[in-house]
C-alpha cells in the first residue's frame, strides 16, 4: 500500500539581504510540521527556495557592484548553509533562477496568454522599493512617504 502522501511548502525569500531569525522561524516551524507527518507514516514533500527577481535585489547586486545573477548565487548560498546550521530538513530548495522553475513558469504564462487572461498594458503608480510593492496615496504617511520605511515611494510606469 502506498503511503499518503503530504506536500508542505514555505515562501520562498528573496534574496536581496542574508538570512534573518524571521526566515528562521517560517522555516523551523514549517519543519516541525513536516516532521510531524513524517513521524505518523506520510510521504511528506517539503520545498522551499528562493526568489531570485525584483527591484532590490537589482539595486543590491548594482551597489555591491556584480550582476543580480552573482548576488543570488552568493545570497542563496547563505541561505542554504543557514538552514543546515538550523537542521532543517527538506527536500529541495528550489530556486526562481532554477531552469525547470523557469520552464514551468514559462508554460503557464503561455497557457494564460492563450486563454487571454493576460494582455498587455500600461500602469502608473507609486511603488516603495522596501516593501516590493505599489502603495495608494491613501496607504502614505501625512508626508507622503511609506509608513514603513519612512521614504517617498517612485512613481514607476510599467507595460
Amino acid at each position: 500500500m502506498e503511503k499518503e502522501k503530504f506536500y508542505i511548502t514555505t515562501a520562498i525569500d528573496y534574496v536581496n539581504g542574508l538570512p534573518h531569525i524571521g526566515h528562521a522561524y517560517e522555516k523551523i516551524a514549517t519543519d516541525v510540521i513536516a516532521r510531524h507527518f513524517k513521524q505518523r507514516g506520510k510521504d511528506v514533500f517539503f520545498l522551499t527556495g528562493s526568489d531570485e527577481h525584483g527591484i532590490k535585489i537589482q539595486k543590491t547586486a548594482q551597489e555591491n557592484g556584480i550582476e543580480p545573477k552573482q548576488h543570488c548565487d552568493n545570497t542563496s548560498s547563505e541561505f542554504k548553509k543557514a538552514w543546515a546550521k538550523a537542521n532543517v530538513d527538506y527536500n529541495r530548495y528550489i530556486r526562481t533562477t532554477d531552469p525547470d522553475h523557469e520552464k514551468v513558469v514559462q508554460w503557464a504564462f503561455e497557457k494564460l496568454l492563450e486563454k487571454g487572461d493576460i494582455y498587455k498594458s500600461s500602469y502608473t503608480g507609486l511603488y516603495c522599493a522596501g516593501c516590493e510593492a505599489f502603495l495608494t496615496p491613501k496607504e502614505l504617511d501625512e508626508n507622503g512617504c511609506c509608513p514603513i520605511h519612512q521614504k517617498k515611494p517612485q512613481e514607476v510606469q510599467e507595460e
